[in-house]
């Protein structure tokens, strides 16, 4: 999830007869939703976004999992199966990643950190809005504008180009070109 930015419910819903490793895509054709109350899964022949196939492109490192994970199922069972060759229940998917979080010394998360990692690390990669919006399946650009937010938080590159357009570098102000001595190092900010 963390390299294509699919949902947990297109993980868990994605069948082997989906899922193209000689072209590297997947179709999300088809998305699991767990009851509330039994938290045992159902099958919704839909995608989350307007009912319509979502294709996912699989990484290589994404592929060469997949090859050798679909040596040891059944062509007809989820790509990611119980042990029975079911659908996954919630709670053990919820227990696996606890596990994972614990074992990596860090606080709970819910599965979703998954496509919101996707997401902020797609647009920093890339800086195509658009793009991202299309990878993680989004109708609304402002869904994706969000991770937008949070990229120009992180890497401070629009203070340094917006340094870069002016034609200004810290260097070149002095208290000689400011009116007040104070000011010097509040112009570097």
């Amino acid at each position: 999830m963390v390299h294509t930015g699919a949902r947990i419910s297109e993980t868990c819903g994605l069948h082997w007869n989906a899922v193209d490793l000689q072209s590297g895509i997947a179709s999300i054709i088809r998305t699991v939703w767990w009851d509330r109350h039994s938290r045992k899964p159902s099958i919704q022949n839909s995608t989350k976004t307007d009912g319509s196939v979502r294709i996912i492109h699989l990484p290589g490192p994404v592929i060469t999992m997949l090859r050798e994970m679909k040596l040891r199922s059944k062509p007809e069972s989820p790509v990611f199966a119980g042990q029975d060759g079911t659908y996954l229940r919630y709670p053990a998917i919820q227990s696996a990643f606890n596990l994972a979080f614990t074992s990596l010394g860090m606080p709970w998360r819910s599965t979703h950190i998954c496509r919101h990692s996707f997401g902020t690390l797609a647009l920093m990669a890339s800086r195509d809005l658009s793009a991202v919006q299309a990878a993680l399946g989004h109708s609304d650009i402002r869904e994706t504008q969000r991770y937008a937010k949070v990229v120009a938080l992180m890497d401070g590159k629009i203070q340094e180009q917006t340094v870069d357009f002016i034609g200004l570098s810290y260097f070149e102000v002095t208290p000689k070109m400011l009116p007040f001595k104070s000011l010097t190092s509040a112009a570097a900010l």
